[in-house]
C-alpha cells in the first residue's frame, strides 16, 4: 500500500510539471509572436503629393548639389531645348521617362512634428527642380527640394518639401535618377557610319584639282584601322553654322578622303528591270571625310577637325575631332603613290 502511494504521488507531480511546460511554452509562443509583430513596419497607406500631367509641363530645371551640376530646359513645338544652348541635340525620349518620374510623386509618410531642416538634409538639399507647367490655361510653378535618403517600411524613400509649404514628406525615391544627368547626359549624340572592311573597293584623297587613289588591301585595311579611331563621344561641335565651319577650318577646298565599300541590298522588281522577284546585289557606297585645322578638344589638346558626309551624301550635323597621329597616318596612306 506504501509503495502504491508513492507511486500516485510521483505520478501526480510529473503531470504537474508536464502542465507547467505546457503552459510556459504556450506562454513564450505567444509572447514570441506578440512582440514579432509589434516590431513590424507599421503599414500606412501612400498619399499622392504631387500630381501634374507631363504634357502639361512647358519648362523645368535641376540642381545637383554633389555634382555641382545646374541645368534648365523649356518647351518649344513639343521639343525640348536646352536653355544655355538652343543648338544642342536633346535625347527628347529621356525627358518624357523624366517627367513620368518628378511630376507624380508618393509620400510614404509626412512627418510629424519635424525638426529643422538639416535633420533632413533639406538645408543643402542634395537635389532642387523647378516645374512650370499649365492648369486650365494658367502657369504655374512649383519648386521641390529633396534631401537625405532613408527608408519605411521596406521602401526605399527621401525627404521632400515644397518650397511654399513647411510639411515636409518621405517620398519614394523614383525622382533622383535623372537629377544625376550633367549636360553630356543629355546630348543626342550622332551614330558615325559603319564601314566594312571586308568589302572596301578604294580610297581616294582629293586635295585640290589633284586625287590620289590606293586599292591595295594593305592600304584599305590601315585606312579601315584608322577610321575606326574616330569617335562619336569626341567631338568639336555638335552644329555646324558657317562660323563654326570656319572656325574649324573646314570648307570646300578642304582635303577630301573618300572610302569607297561594297554592301548586299535587297532589291525588288521595280528597283531593277532585270530582277524578277526580291534578290540582293552588291551596292557602292562612299564615306567622305572633310579634313579641317587644328582645333582644341574637350581636353584641351590639339587635334584636327574633321567632317564626315555619309554613304547616303548627308552631311553630319557635328564636327569631330581626330587625333594628330590618325590624321598623319591618314595622309601617309597616300604618299607613297
Amino acid at each position: 500500500m506504501k509503495e502504491m502511494k508513492k507511486s500516485t504521488k510521483r505520478a501526480w507531480t510529473l503531470l504537474i510539471l508536464c502542465l507547467c511546460l505546457i503552459v510556459l511554452g504556450g506562454g513564450y509562443l505567444f509572447l514570441r509572436n506578440f512582440f514579432a509583430e509589434d516590431t513590424q513596419p507599421e503599414e500606412t497607406e501612400t498619399q499622392t503629393v504631387f500630381n501634374v500631367p507631363s504634357a502639361s509641363v512647358t519648362a523645368l530645371s535641376y540642381t545637383n548639389q554633389e555634382k555641382d551640376v545646374s541645368l534648365s530646359f523649356h518647351k518649344e513645338n513639343d521639343e525640348w531645348i536646352y536653355d544655355a544652348d538652343a543648338h544642342m541635340p536633346l535625347k527628347q525620349s529621356q525627358f518624357t521617362s523624366m517627367l513620368s518620374q518628378i511630376t507624380v510623386l508618393s509620400s510614404l509618410t509626412e512627418v510629424q512634428d519635424p525638426l529643422s531642416l538639416e535633420e533632413y538634409g533639406l538645408d543643402v538639399p542634395a537635389y532642387t527642380y523647378t516645374v512650370q507647367y499649365s492648369e486650365n490655361g494658367t502657369d504655374q510653378t512649383r519648386a521641390l527640394l529633396l534631401g537625405d535618403a532613408n527608408t519605411f517600411g521596406g521602401n526605399e524613400g527621401r525627404y521632400m518639401k515644397f518650397t511654399d509649404s513647411d510639411t515636409i514628406y518621405l517620398i519614394k525615391d523614383t525622382v533622383s535618377e535623372y537629377l544625376d544627368n550633367d549636360k553630356d547626359d543629355w546630348l543626342d549624340t550622332e551614330v558615325l557610319p559603319g564601314l566594312n572592311q571586308s568589302t572596301m573597293q578604294s580610297a581616294e584623297l582629293v586635295r585640290g584639282e589633284q586625287t590620289v587613289r590606293v586599292t591595295d588591301s594593305e592600304t584599305l585595311d590601315t585606312l579601315y584601322t584608322l577610321y575606326q579611331n574616330l569617335d562619336e563621344n569626341n567631338y568639336y561641335s555638335y552644329y555646324t553654322d558657317d562660323a563654326v565651319l570656319q572656325a574649324a577650318g573646314i570648307s570646300d577646298a578642304s582635303d577630301l578622303i573618300k572610302l569607297t565599300y561594297t554592301q548586299q541590298v535587297a532589291v525588288n522588281a521595280e528597283e531593277n528591270a532585270t530582277a524578277t522577284t526580291t534578290q540582293t546585289i552588291d551596292k557602292t557606297f562612299t564615306i567622305q571625310l572633310r579634313l579641317g585645322g587644328e582645333v582644341k578638344d574637350a581636353a584641351g589638346g590639339t587635334v584636327r577637325a574633321v567632317q564626315i558626309i555619309d554613304a547616303s551624301e548627308d552631311t553630319l550635323s557635328f564636327i569631330y575631332c581626330m587625333d594628330q597621329n590618325t590624321y598623319q597616318q591618314m595622309l601617309s596612306c597616300f604618299a607613297a603613290t
